[in-house]
């Protein structure tokens, strides 16, 4: 993997890479880990029912997990499609941006089918993030910086407008509105994760994956830009946003909670998925054999995510201890599932090359 030509800057590789970097995979994993501890706290109704340090922690955890997946996906885009990138080869191109479509249709249809049991999902959205970044794949940073920006100026109008909640029942947290434009509303502009401002940080990501992530002076300013600004963020949003309530004033703009999802959050989720990946990279690099063990459970994760689900939640609705548990209790339970899944994917990859759903995906697309 040649170093740009000059590794003071932070611009693309010149030429593409042709091993996988082991960073993203566990920033994947670490990233599965925090959708698993939110999704059983909330299933669970655990929020509030425990020790206030817990729930700080968990509550941390609440869209920035998510949005560092979403990152990542935008990085695998680019890093997928470096080679034709580089080399200009517009055959090459065709078929890069038809695998994209191909797997974000694919997951679109997974997706909409887990609804019916899991009205959080985001697999259906990620499918349409990687329809959209089809079309910007191989777009100049220039495009790449304006669709981001018009992600969040298109977010900031719609949620100032004051009806982001006018479908929505919050009290039990559940979209009302199940017509086909219900879905298209909720999928685009007032969903868990619309695609309006969501898009954005795949956008990102996909900037991201253009930079030669092997360089580690690339990787400390990153770091340290990203640290930086999400501190001045939570700064900010401590210190101007306002309390929210059911309509949106400016002030609330500044918060950086993930529902709904303002464009602070969107900076604050691009900061802390930089981090998480610049240090994740540093992690493999340092520590490979502790990396290594769960680093499987990131090349699984979308099986995992499935799983957490079925498996999971299922098992504790069976149960009959789904509803109505203590936070401590929805922890310990998300941190059983997750020992588990790095175990049984750490023992399968000795023997498969990918995960079941990776697999059919790949097969797919």
């Amino acid at each position: 993997m040649q170093q740009p030509n000059s590794p003071n800057s932070l611009q693309e590789a010149s030429a593409p890479r042709s091993t996988r970097i082991p960073g993203l995979d566990l920033a994947r994993a670490i990233a599965l880990f925090g959708m698993v501890i939110v999704n059983f706290e909330i299933s669970m109704g655990a929020s509030g029912s425990g020790p206030a340090w817990l729930g700080a922690l968990t509550g941390a955890l609440q869209g920035r997990a998510a949005a560092t997946f979403v990152v990542l996906a935008g990085v695998g885009a680019s890093l997928g499609s470096a080679r034709m990138r580089l080399a200009g080869d517009a055959q090459g191109r065709r078929a890069a941006r038809l695998t994209l479509l191909k797997r974000g249709l694919f997951l679109f249809l997974v997706g909409s089918a887990f609804l019916s049991v899991w009205s959080a999902d985001i697999l259906h959205f990620y499918g349409i993030w990687l329809v959209l970044g089809a079309g910007l794949l191989f777009a100049s940073p220039r495009t790449l910086g304006i669709t981001l920006i018009a992600m969040l100026l298109g977010s900031a109008a719609f949620l100032l407008s004051g009806h982001f909640f006018d479908h929505w029942n919050l009290l039990s947290l559940t979209y009302r509105d199940q017509s086909v434009t219900g879905f298209l509303r909720n999928t685009f502009l007032d969903g868990w994760h619309p695609v309006v401002p969501w898009f954005a940080l795949y956008v990102y990501g996909m900037w991201l994956g253009r930079l030669d992530l092997a360089d580690p002076n690339i990787r400390r300013k990153l770091l340290i830009v990203s640290f930086t600004c999400a501190a001045l963020l939570l700064g900010i949003e401590k210190l101007f946003a306002a309390e929210l309530w059911f309509k949106f004033r400016p002030a609330h703009l500044l918060m950086t909670t993930s529902f709904p999802p303002t464009p602070t959050f969107i900076a604050f989720g691009i900061c802390f998925a930089t981090s998480v990946i610049m240090l994740t990279c540093l992690v493999t690099e340092r520590f490979p054999r502790i990396s290594a063990v769960f680093i499987p459970t990131g090349q699984l994760a979308l099986t995992l995510y499935v799983a957490h689900v079925f498996l999971g939640l299922g098992t504790l609705e069976a149960m009959g201890r789904l509803q109505g548990q203590s936070l401590p209790f929805s922890v310990a339970c998300a941190l059983t599932f997750y020992a588990l899944a790095v175990l049984g994917s750490y023992f399968w990859r000795k023997r498969f090359r990918r995960g079941p759903l990776e697999a059919i995906m790949r097969r797919i697309a």
